[in-house]
């Protein structure tokens, strides 16, 4: 089984930061919880990380893009150079234009 690294773009690292620090005002356990779980799913995608469906979304890129969602969070990811690239990490309510203007 190939076993691809997984790569975080700035901006999702910035997204996850926030994320955790937004739901820490109301509870540091869950803060540390979503945190973890999205770190767990992500570091999952270096083995078969095609295994999650497309990005609907970003079909019309003309690149393969795919998420995995977890709780309110979609997580955007690219295969390419024998990476995973993780792109965003984007609340499920956000509007749709946000996921289409990510490259």
């Amino acid at each position: 089984m190939k076993i691809f690294p997984v790569i975080w773009d700035k901006n999702a690292k910035e997204s996850l930061r926030d994320i955790y620090l937004y739901i820490k005002e109301e509870s540091p356990y869950s803060a540390k919880k979503v945190r973890l779980e999205i770190l767990k799913i992500t570091a999952s995608l270096s083995k078969m990380p095609e295994r999650f469906s497309t990005e609907k979304y970003l079909s019309k890129k003309g690149k393969e893009y795919h998420s995995v969602t977890k709780w309110n969070y979609k997580i955007i990811y690219r295969i390419a150079n024998n990476e995973v690239r993780i792109l965003a990490i984007i609340h499920t309510r956000r509007n749709t234009k946000v996921i289409e203007n990510i490259y």
